[in-house]
């Protein structure tokens, strides 16, 4: 069983990449969506989308991680 301490560590460090990659997401992503013609921006800005999503996909992941790092094992309930 891993202790409290470093569960609550990987916890906070997964929070923060989180947190992070959704900000920058929103940050690349959100100026795009402000055009009228915002499929048009994503076709003339490849690379910025593919980060964004990339960045999406990151905070997903963390996300997942928390709820995984803070489920309890079968062996809490001994």
């Amino acid at each position: 069983m891993v202790p409290s301490s470093e569960t609550a560590r990987i916890v906070g460090v997964l929070f923060i990449i989180a947190t992070a990659a959704a900000s920058l997401s929103q940050v690349l992503l959100g100026s795009l969506f402000d055009d009228v013609n915002y499929l048009s921006e994503f076709a003339a800005d490849e690379d910025l989308v593919s980060l964004g999503v990339l960045l999406d996909l990151i905070t997903a992941s963390a996300v997942v991680a928390i709820g995984v790092e803070l489920f309890p094992g079968p062996e809490a309930a001994t």
